[in-house]
């Protein structure tokens, strides 16, 4: 038997969920195991993700399943807006470092700011997240050690 994995964009998941409900009937209809379902915010994460799951020997191939509208988002542009929007909290002291893990799919950006309801202001202006292209979560924590 063939085992399958999934990577399925959430970017327009009105549609692609319905697309991964359809190739989950089809695999079930070939007599194909799907053993596996990742979710990525959108197709720019698909390499990742796919490289990752094929890592896995239970894994025979992957399906990704995406759906890019013309016209409605220029991601490379919003990715680029994002990274200039943290240069400039960078320069004002406000990102005390920011980057993407290499084997997730996924970023960390640490801020050094007042309030919680600053960083909350901070996450929501970040131009990906407000286009829905990133998604953000804030995780308040305290420094326990820093350089001198």
């Amino acid at each position: 038997m063939v085992n399958l994995g999934f990577v399925c964009s959430e970017f327009n998941y009105d549609l692609t969920y319905m697309m991964l409900e359809r190739a989950k009937e089809h695999a079930k209809f070939l007599g194909v195991e799907v053993k596996e379902v990742k979710r990525v915010p959108g197709s720019f994460d698909f390499p990742l993700a796919v490289k990752n799951m094929l890592k896995k020997s239970e894994i025979d191939a992957v399906v990704t399943l995406g759906c890019v509208i013309t016209g409605e988002t220029k991601h490379d542009e919003i990715v680029a807006q994002h990274f200039e929007h943290l240069k400039k909290l960078n320069q004002t002291g406000k990102v005390m470092m920011a980057g993407r893990f290499t084997d997730v799919l996924f970023g960390l950006v640490m801020l050094e700011v007042e309030s919680k309801e600053e960083a909350e202001q901070i996450m929501h202006e970040d131009p990906a997240v407000k286009a829905n292209v990133f998604y953000a979560e804030l995780y308040p924590w305290r420094v326990a050690l820093r350089p001198k």
